[in-house]
């Protein structure tokens, strides 16, 4: 059998982290480059899977590495705390937060809407289905009037618990 990390091309090579922090130029910034070119990917991946447009995905990108540059200095990576994707994918999270925040009352939501519906039809379907609370406080049930869906069937669903 061979070396677990070589058979995974996913792994995480430690001495990434050591080349990023060189004192000389040129290998430093051989190192972001091979960092950005292993990484960029996972982040927009990542950034995918919430829906996030390739244009935003890039700005994400963007955040994440100039986030983990500020880091690196201190940063330690240590396999038994669990694998630097799943770091990168909290950093992502994280850098998706704020640019929603940042986008919140600028039409994002309505447009990832109409991308959705867009995505729906394009595949055949006849219209989109969404399970909502209906209780929620925020503005939701407003937005998703305002791009011309109605309730069709509201239930109130109880629990009772023994014991």
């Amino acid at each position: 059998m061979g070396d677990a990390r070589r058979d995974d091309p996913l792994a995480t090579n430690p001495s990434i982290f050591l080349r990023l922090n060189r004192s000389e130029t040129a290998p430093r910034e051989l190192a972001w480059v091979e960092f950005r070119a292993r990484y960029a990917p996972v982040i927009v991946a990542f950034a995918r899977r919430f829906g996030v447009t390739s244009h935003d995905a890039d700005d994400v990108v963007q955040d994440v590495l100039v986030g983990f540059y500020a880091k690196s200095p201190t940063f330690v990576y240590d396999p038994s705390r669990g694998r630097f994707r799943a770091y990168l994918k909290a950093c992502t999270i994280h850098a998706l937060r704020k640019h929603l925040a940042a986008a919140r009352g600028r039409g994002v939501a309505k447009h990832l809407l109409g991308h959705a519906f867009h995505l729906d039809a394009s595949t055949g379907r006849a219209g989109t289905i969404l399970h909502v609370d209906s209780n929620n406080p925020t503005p939701a049930l407003g937005l998703y009037e305002s791009v011309g869906m109605r309730p069709v069937l509201v239930i109130d669903v109880w629990r009772g618990r023994f014991g």
